[in-house]
């Protein structure tokens, strides 16, 4: 690949978010930077400096970011892991500074929310009459999505450790192993096949990442709680960075016994495993001590509620809604956004059932 595919592929996304993450996901309808506000104080000079400055730093982010990945693909050297480490890291920097962004816009408006009396009565507005229940707090907590982000790192490693050591890389390699651990699958020795774990490990990454991103960032009633799942989400981020790690590393380790990578690999699943069930049990309904993971909204209308799954209500402003069986959230399909995040999940899996031919076919 040339220089300027390089950069086509490495910037192309970053690019494409830098456009788009400004404008929009900020403010709809009583609703700015996930807090419930008057209906006329979107147009209040507090709300038009938050959202200028929100809409500034995101585009400098970008910026950055889009003047960082040509610096080192300029000058950088034609290294195949450098172009890895880049779409690895480029798109989940671009989301975790826009989050860090939303976040700080998030608690400045909540805390001016503490204040409408004063603004009510400078500009005119009317108190909400919102349930502090269902508010988000200034102290959203924004750990868990950096904790998924940096689930890129052990991928990242991987990648730089198979570029640096790639000449001692056998010619044909053990790729499956059967029930008795016997390899019966054996790749050879291509950027397509030595380099493919890792970047379908990023790939799988990134879709819990953007998940994280969506549960945190989503209106809806219950925000305090949908929280909760955040930590589950970045503990499954881990679990896939991890085993993918370890797979891409095989091609060095062929006297590694398929017992002890087995035991490696469920030891990683039961401790995130272990760790997302202790916090399930800690939010369930009815345990001591435990929180209600929401309240009745008005989502609970069987009329807005199609095969008692799937939800469509105009009038709700709310992107997730609880449940009505099972534990969790779904969309309010009414949304559109709904809809542009249900496509660029099936966008993302479809890519990831891809990226394998197009990796072979790049290489030859």
């Amino acid at each position: 690949m040339t220089q300027n595919e390089v950069l086509l592929v490495v910037a192309g996304p970053v690019a494409v978010a830098g456009l788009a993450l400004p404008w929009f996901g900020h403010a709809h309808a009583g609703v700015l930077f996930g807090v419930s506000v008057p209906g006329n104080f979107e147009t209040s000079r507090e709300a038009d400096r938050s959202i200028a400055r929100y809409r500034r730093d995101s585009i400098l982010w970008a910026l950055f970011l889009l003047a960082v990945i040509y610096t080192c693909v300029r000058f950088g050297g034609d290294t195949l892991w450098l172009m890895l480490a880049l779409s690895a890291t480029g798109l989940p920097l671009e989301l975790t500074g826009c989050f860090y962004l939303w976040h700080r816009e998030h608690v400045h408006i909540a805390t001016a929310r503490g204040k409408l009396a004063e603004l009510a009565a400078t500009e005119g507005l009317e108190l909400p009459p919102g349930r502090k229940d269902d508010l988000p707090t200034p102290d959203r907590p924004i750990a868990p999505l950096l904790i998924a982000a940096t689930a890129f790192l052990p991928l990242m490693a991987a990648s730089i450790i198979l570029e640096s050591h790639y000449p001692t890389i056998p010619e044909h390699f053990p790729q499956h192993w059967n029930a008795s651990g016997i390899a019966d699958g054996w790749g050879e020795r291509t950027p397509a096949t030595v380099f493919l774990p890792p970047l379908i490990g990023s790939a799988a990454v990134l879709l819990v990442v953007a998940a994280t991103v969506l549960v945190g960032l989503a209106s809806g009633s219950g925000s305090r709680h949908r929280m909760r799942t955040l930590a589950p989400l970045a503990a499954l981020a881990w679990m896939l960075s991890l085993i993918f790690a370890v797979a891409s590393l095989l091609p060095l380790h062929n006297d590694l016994s398929i017992s002890h990578l087995g035991s490696i690999v469920v030891g990683m699943i039961l401790v995130s495993v272990a760790m997302v069930l202790w916090l399930l049990i800690r939010t369930a309904p009815g345990l001591p001590g435990a929180q209600p993971l929401h309240r009745s909204t008005s989502s609970t209308s069987w009329s807005h509620w199609h095969a008692g799954v799937f939800y469509a209500n105009p009038a709700d402003p709310a992107l997730l809604v609880p449940k009505r069986f099972g534990w969790g959230w779904t969309f309010n399909f009414a949304r559109p956004a709904a809809w542009i995040c249900m496509l660029v999940i099936l966008a993302l899996a479809t890519a990831m059932l891809w990226l394998p031919r197009v990796i072979t076919h790049i290489a030859k």
